[in-house]
């Protein structure tokens, strides 16, 4: 089974920095989406 999880945030906060941490914990791993470099589109939405 394979999860796909994407996270949106800002890479400086500490709530982004948590939900990162808390896969990276439990060996998934996430994409992330730093909302300073691009904005999400709408298909991301």
């Amino acid at each position: 089974m394979t999860l796909n999880v994407q996270i949106f945030g800002f890479k400086d906060c500490q709530d982004t920095r948590k939900a990162l941490r808390f896969f990276a914990e439990r060996r998934i791993s996430p994409h992330f989406v730093d909302l300073e470099e691009r904005p999400a589109t709408r298909g991301e939405l």
